[in-house]
């Protein structure tokens, strides 16, 4: 579960349409007449939806680094998050951070 949409303060039946949105997809791969079996996806936002974008700017939104010498992009749909070999924080326990 998203726990990022859970914090949304929606009323339930949009936050049971959104988690309905973003849970049980699918993709497949064709190259040239080749066709792929189905993978589920578990992660990240739908390209080129509608609600896509607003979905990514709720969840980057509060997303800080913990130490002022790293370095987090967030751009258009994507988030890099650059850290030094030698920083001041383990970078096992910034990644905790990120989860919910």
């Amino acid at each position: 579960m998203m726990c990022w949409v859970l914090n949304l303060k929606l009323h339930p039946s949009v936050l049971q349409w959104i988690i309905f949105f973003l849970n049980g997809r699918n993709q497949q791969v064709k190259h040239a007449s080749s066709f792929s079996s189905f993978k589920p996806i578990n992660m990240g936002i739908i390209q080129g939806s509608g609600l896509g974008p607003n979905l990514y700017i709720v969840m980057a939104s509060d997303l800080k680094p913990l130490s002022v010498i790293n370095i987090l992009f967030k751009f258009a749909d994507d988030t890099t998050f650059l850290v030094p070999e030698n920083t001041d924080i383990d970078i096992s326990v910034k990644f905790e951070h990120f989860r919910c």
